[in-house]
C-alpha cells in the first residue's frame, strides 16, 4: 500500500520533521497501518515536503498531468461525436473527431499527405 498524507483529526501532537516541534496537523504513512509507523507533520512542513517532491519529479508530474488532460479531451470528444471513431488511413491510430484526425495526418504523415495530393 502506498503512503498517504492525511489529517490527524485534531490530535494534540507535535511535528517530527526536522525537529520543528510545531503542532502537527497531518500524518504521513498508511492510514490502516500501526500508529507507531506514522510520521506527524505540521502544515508548514507538509507544504515544504510537497514542494520538494514536485521539484524533484517536475517532468514526471507534467507528463502525468498531460496524459490525464489528453484522456479527458478524448472522453469529451467521444461524447461530442457520439462515440464515432475516425481511424487514420496511414497508421493504426484512432481519433474521435475529424479535426483531430486531420491534424494528425498533416503532422505525422506530412510526406504521405504531400505525395498523395500531387497524384
Amino acid at each position: 500500500m502506498k503512503a498517504k498524507i492525511f489529517s490527524n483529526k485534531g490530535m494534540k501532537i507535535f511535528c517530527e520533521t526536522f525537529n520543528c516541534r510545531n503542532p502537527a496537523e497531518y500524518f504521513i504513512g498508511n492510514p490502516e497501518g500501526p500508529l507507531m509507523l506514522l510520521t506527524n507533520i505540521c502544515g508548514d512542513c507538509r507544504r515544504s515536503i510537497m514542494d520538494a517532491l514536485i521539484e524533484e519529479d517536475r517532468q514526471g508530474l507534467f507528463e502525468r498531468i498531460s496524459r490525464l488532460e489528453e484522456q479527458d479531451e478524448e472522453k469529451r470528444l467521444k461524447e461530442t461525436h457520439d462515440g464515432r471513431e475516425f481511424p487514420c488511413p496511414h497508421c493504426d491510430e484512432v481519433f474521435y473527431s475529424p479535426a483531430k484526425l486531420g491534424g494528425h495526418v498533416k503532422s505525422k504523415h506530412k510526406k504521405t499527405f504531400e505525395v498523395g495530393s500531387e497524384a
